[in-house]
């Protein structure tokens, strides 16, 4: 029973942390955000259709989207344009910084 409650107190522990915040990161995304509030609005909420939310989306699959364009795997000129010279690094602060955005 003790190692039960110990591995479902683990299993919650992970989840509750698993997009734990972090604060230089996101202070870095949202420096970072200038260049996209154009296109995604204020705080990742587009008042643009068809540009989507890019608020409170899954940290993993917005930095998989911003690589893509980057590297020419996903095809929009202006994201190729904002994308290009950003690093991994900066893609990923960004990632961070969308994802923890209320929705």
């Amino acid at each position: 029973m003790n190692k039960l409650l110990i591995l479902i107190g683990l299993m919650l522990f992970c989840v509750s942390n698993a997009n734990a915040l972090d604060e230089d990161l996101f202070a870095r995304g949202e420096s970072l955000s200038a260049k996209c509030v154009n296109c995604h609005g204020k705080k990742g909420i587009s008042t643009k259709p068809p540009v989507p939310h890019i608020a409170g989306q899954q940290e993993a699959y917005l930095l998989k989207q911003l690589k893509d364009f980057r590297n020419r795997r996903r095809f929009n000129s202006a994201m190729r344009q904002v994308t290009i010279s950003l690093s991994n690094n900066e893609l990923k602060a960004l990632a961070h910084y969308y994802s923890n955005l209320p929705r």
